[in-house]
């Protein structure tokens, strides 16, 4: 495990420097692919990356409501259960 105690989840595509940055906040898995992104704090708040438009702006929704928060749980839990260890 990592410095920290947190779980983060990447695409292959994120490069060595980094994944060695991301090492200091906890685990590390990578999934081939997915969609959106997102933050989880204490299970009860998230914030969802939802893209970008045309002009490269960013769409984000901060929400404290439990039932997507624990949506989102679910949802990232399932995707940690499917991703694959980190080697460095």
């Amino acid at each position: 495990m990592g410095r920290g105690s947190g779980l983060v989840l990447v695409t292959k595509d994120v490069g060595p420097s980094v994944l060695k940055n991301l090492l200091q906040l906890g685990d590390i898995r990578v999934k081939e692919r997915m969609f959106g992104g997102g933050i989880i704090t204490d299970g009860r708040r998230v914030v969802l990356f939802l893209g970008s438009n045309k002009t490269g702006d960013y769409l984000a929704i901060f929400s404290d409501q439990l039932g997507l928060a624990n949506l989102a749980k679910e949802y990232f839990q399932y995707l940690w259960n499917e991703a694959k260890q980190l080697m460095l």
